[in-house]
């Protein structure tokens, strides 16, 4: 059974900055961006004990066309994104929104 998948408040603000930061580079590039997300979190949704542990209680999830990571918790009723980030980034950012 797939459970829904939650972004909280900050993870659609990284979402939302990084397809403006695409949509900027290429037109049509953050709509790229979007799709690929949303490809990624229908995975996430169908299989999310599948993607790589990162932390007691955290996953990760690459996409595969852009240089990002879902991170999220599986939750009993629900998968919890906690960040949508580069995969260059400090991982405290994620960890201290965990």
């Amino acid at each position: 059974m797939s459970r829904e998948a939650y972004l909280r408040p900050e993870a659609r603000e990284d979402l939302r900055g990084a397809a403006t930061w695409y949509e900027g580079r290429d037109e049509g590039l953050g709509s790229d961006f979007i799709d690929e997300f949303l490809a990624c979190i229908s995975r996430i949704e169908e299989y999310p004990e599948s993607y790589q542990l990162v932390d007691e209680g955290i996953r990760s999830a690459v996409l595969h066309r852009f240089p990002y990571a879902i991170f999220y918790s599986v939750e009993p009723s629900h998968i919890e994104v906690l960040s949508v980030l580069r995969c260059s980034r400090d991982p405290e950012v994620w960890r201290s929104r965990a």
